[in-house]
């Protein structure tokens, strides 16, 4: 399963924000995490683990966004 870490600055926070993408394609589906969670948490948990089987036959491909909890 191909998982890709991603950190880029945001001129709309004012900060560097980060995510984790899994999968190569398919259909985008997008994971927050948790309340003050982090964009590790789902791998964590292993519900991105729960799906490999999608992810490796390219029919969905996950991004995992930081939270911005702290920010609001």
């Amino acid at each position: 399963m191909k998982e890709a870490y991603h950190k880029r600055y945001t001129g709309h926070l004012s900060r560097e924000f980060e995510m984790l993408v899994f999968g190569h394609a398919g259909t985008p589906v997008i994971l927050f995490p948790t309340s003050q969670g982090k964009y590790y948490q789902n791998k964590d948990f292993k519900l991105i683990e729960s799906v490999a089987g999608l992810l490796d036959s390219g029919r969905i491909k996950i991004y995992c966004p930081n939270s911005a909890d702290a920010d609001s």
